[in-house]
């Protein structure tokens, strides 16, 4: 049979930057003129620094992670990884792709226009209630998500998203979940760096494991059982033989927050998880693990395979994260019925 070489793919640039900058790569350098559209600059930054080695290899490694990681199961997990990578990196890599990128920039751009970019390494994730917009600025506020209150003071903030502000006019009440920086402090503005989500703020503590972000060394961290086919058959082994009942007994602290999908609406919802509800060992076998909850209305009790811990950091993560897993792959318990049974939401 006759050997074929294999082929790579070509550069990202080559059809995406191509398109705006015929494919010339010093037109991604900006100038000081380019200040008065950050948008268009986070466009070429994002482009040099993803499409172009070293960054490119160090983002895509970074995305594929986070999709192997603990959050694993967020929508677009791998494209707020690359949010975190824009503003702060790889975490553990002393590699900076902004100080990289104006390094390319050169004398493009002044001293000056370079220290206002460098106030993107401030991106902070956070929750911010949407007031009123003018101009092309709107106000927002710190949403404590947990709480349900305004923290802080108010600001006015410009947007790199497609847009700028104006899609926010309708939103105001609203939560802005994503990265803000300081953009011009002196005039307490802000900068809405761009990818973001807008839940309505009744609905907003379900994106509170998005904000874990904060933590990006454990969220780009695969999970062991994620590492290769080899990793998930060897724990998948040692799960069908663990008696889950006490393994989680002895590591699970209560009382909890997490969330869960609501067995009627399917919403993320907020509950509080307070205590294990013993049983031998085939009973866990046969029905699932469970345990009991406030905060959901008629549900006392819930299997633990349907909750997911909002703190990544607390020691409860992990245990409950490898019973989802190991339910997952191995299905619902073999004589547990399907959805509710009166106040016990079924383990599944």
């Amino acid at each position: 049979m006759a050997k074929h070489k294999l082929r790579r793919n070509p550069p990202r640039w080559d059809t995406l930057a191509s398109a705006y900058f015929d494919g010339d790569i010093n037109r991604l350098k900006c100038t000081d003129a380019d200040l008065a559209r950050p948008d268009h600059i986070k466009f070429q930054y994002g482009t040099y620094v993803t499409d172009f080695e070293p960054g490119k290899s160090k983002a895509d490694r970074m995305e594929r992670d986070a999709k192997r990681g603990p959050l694993h199961e967020i929508p677009d997990i791998d494209h707020w990884a690359l949010e975190e990578y824009f503003w702060h990196g790889v975490p553990g890599d002393a590699w900076d792709p902004l100080e990289t990128y104006l390094d390319f920039v050169g004398n493009r751009l002044s001293e000056v226009g370079k220290a206002q970019l460098r106030q993107w390494k401030q991106a902070r994730l956070g929750a911010f209630r949407v007031g009123s917009v003018q101009g092309d600025t709107m106000l927002l506020e710190e949403w404590d998500v947990e709480r349900q209150v305004v923290i802080g003071q108010p600001f006015r903030a410009i947007s790199l998203g497609i847009g700028g502000v104006q899609p926010f006019r309708d939103a105001r009440g609203d939560v802005l979940v994503g990265y803000v920086s300081p953009w011009k402090p002196v005039e307490n503005l802000y900068c809405s760096m761009g990818y973001s989500i807008m839940p309505k703020i009744q609905d907003a503590e379900a994106s509170e494991l998005i904000l874990n972000l904060r933590m990006p060394a454990l969220v780009v961290k695969p999970l062991p059982w994620k590492m290769t086919s080899g990793a998930q058959h060897r724990y998948m082994r040692e799960w069908r033989q663990r008696d889950w009942n006490a393994w989680l007994g002895d590591r699970l602290r209560f009382p909890f927050r997490a969330l869960t999908a609501h067995p009627l609406t399917k919403k993320l919802v907020p509950l509080k998880l307070t205590a294990l509800l013993h049983s031998n060992e085939q009973v866990a076998r046969d029905l699932g693990i469970y345990v009991a909850v406030s905060g959901l209305p008629n549900i006392a009790a819930t299997g633990v395979a349907n909750v997911i811990p909002v703190d990544l950091a607390a020691p409860n993560w992990m245990p409950v994260a490898e019973y989802r897993e190991y339910r997952r792959l191995a299905g619902p318990p073999p004589k547990a019925p399907g959805g509710t049974f009166k106040t016990i939401w079924v383990d599944h």
